[in-house]
């Protein structure tokens, strides 16, 4: 099972792509506080990619602001590749639904 749950707000404004074939992409980046603080006080914080398909990312054209608050369900994605004999990995969450609140 690949399931996963993210809630928080988003970063940046939102990077809207059609593919060759026409579907609606968005991607997003989600900022999620971490449940404790560093050893200054402060709070830290994840950020994670979420790509939004079709349905998703038209409704996202006109709720995903930055600074909206977002719970998103989705799916991981991930991606190895080499570089320079290294290997490196990426994870994305592909999202599902994906609920906005002021």
């Amino acid at each position: 099972m690949n399931t996963c749950v993210i809630v928080g707000r988003i970063k940046q404004s939102p990077e809207f792509t059609t593919t060759s074939k026409g579907a609606s992409v968005c991607r997003l980046v989600i900022e999620s506080e971490k449940n404790f603080r560093n050893d200054d006080g402060m709070q830290g914080y994840d950020e994670f990619r979420v790509t939004l398909w079709r349905g998703l990312c038209t409704e996202a054209e006109t709720l995903a602001v930055p600074g909206s608050r977002v719970a998103v369900i989705g799916r991981l994605m991930s991606a190895c590749y080499q570089k320079d004999d290294k290997s490196y990995y990426n994870v994305d969450i592909y999202a599902e639904k994906i609920e906005y609140s002021a």
